[in-house]
């Protein structure tokens, strides 16, 4: 598949695991959506990156990419003790991507989940 064009939506593209793929997606000629204001206006200008609402763009170009990092301990909350928020939040990123699952077939639209482990 090739991102050039490409719009990607990826949860926590403003640091972390999400920011490295954020600047991988750019550099491939893929488009970044960003809309944690905080850090995504940094990163924003850095990757020259649009801040929009993705879901209408894709339907305007007709499907699209959402690329969701999660973290394993979403699947097995008990490899990390004591991160019952962090767990949580990381738990529900993984719903979430299965629950837009169908977007696929109705929509065009590729949902990506990364479930990363960093020790």
């Amino acid at each position: 598949m090739t991102l050039k064009g490409k719009v990607f939506i990826i949860t926590g593209g403003a640091s972390g695991f999400g920011e490295t793929l954020a600047r991988y997606f750019v550099v491939e000629k893929g488009r970044s959506v960003d809309i944690n204001k905080e850090f995504g206006l940094q990163i924003e200008a850095e990757l020259n990156a649009r801040n929009t609402i993705g879901y209408s763009l894709f339907k305007k170009r007709g499907g699209g990419a959402v690329v969701n990092t999660a973290s394993v301990t979403g699947l097995y909350p008990l490899i990390v003790p004591r991160m019952p928020v962090y767990t949580a939040a990381k738990a529900a990123i993984i719903a979430f991507s299965q629950v837009l699952e169908p977007l696929k077939d109705e929509e065009n639209i590729c949902v990506m989940l990364f479930a990363i482990l960093c020790w």
